[in-house]
């Protein structure tokens, strides 16, 4: 009999695509690749230019969504804007159907924020696929400050969870995950030394091997 495990949903962070995820989750991979297998896709809108405006060098990089008419993006920003999000969404479900099913999500930094909106809909019911996640791995998550998606955080989220979140992350400060995490109902907590990375080391490994085995 084949040894059966989970499947795993990956959401990249903002100027990411599914190579640089999945680079940069190597070693989270090799950890668990006795529980889990990994899916990553490519956001569907490609970053030009930085938070400032400047053109970026790499043309590898891509977004959900964008928080100004210049199509940039900063988590910090409170605006009206969010120039993607609606594409990004329906990317989402296709990869689902197309890839499907999976068992868990995974998002890191904007993919995180993604992810969360992503728990809300599945939770109200609308987010309309064939098959429901029975968790979520957010990683350097945050609550969207732009005003249309205020909306997808007013729910206590019953969906299992663990955030994973680093003390010296300047990115996304360490307090906007925990903010986030109150948003789910007994959310299991990963807190570690380092900064806006996925942390994978075997203090961490063991965090997430006790948090997957629940699921198989």
């Amino acid at each position: 009999m084949a040894e059966t495990k989970l499947r795993i949903l990956c959401v990249h962070g903002y100027r990411q695509s599914d190579k640089i995820f999945g680079e940069k989750t190597g070693a989270l991979r090799k950890g668990l690749k006795k529980l889990a297998t990994f899916t990553y896709f490519t956001a569907p809108h490609q970053v030009l230019h930085d938070t400032e405006g400047n053109n970026c060098d790499d043309e590898g990089q891509f977004g959900w969504w964008f928080s100004k008419n210049e199509r940039t993006y900063n988590a910090l920003h409170t605006t009206d804007v969010d120039i993607g999000y609606q594409d990004s969404l329906e990317a989402f479900r296709k990869i689902c159907i197309h890839s499907g099913p999976f068992d868990g999500v995974l998002g890191f930094s904007q993919g995180a924020c993604m992810v969360s909106i992503i728990c809300t809909l599945q939770q109200r019911q609308s987010l309309d696929l064939p098959f429901k996640f029975k968790f979520a791995v957010i990683m350097a998550g945050f609550k969207s400050s732009l005003s249309p998606h205020q909306q997808y955080f007013a729910d206590q989220i019953a969906l299992p969870s663990l955030h994973v979140f680093g003390k010296a992350d300047k990115v996304i400060p360490m307090e906007l995950s925990q903010e986030l995490a109150k948003n789910f109902k007994d959310p299991m907590i990963l807190q570690h030394e380092g900064g806006h990375f996925v942390p994978a080391a075997a203090p961490q490994r063991k965090v997430y091997i006790e948090f997957l085995q629940q699921f198989i």
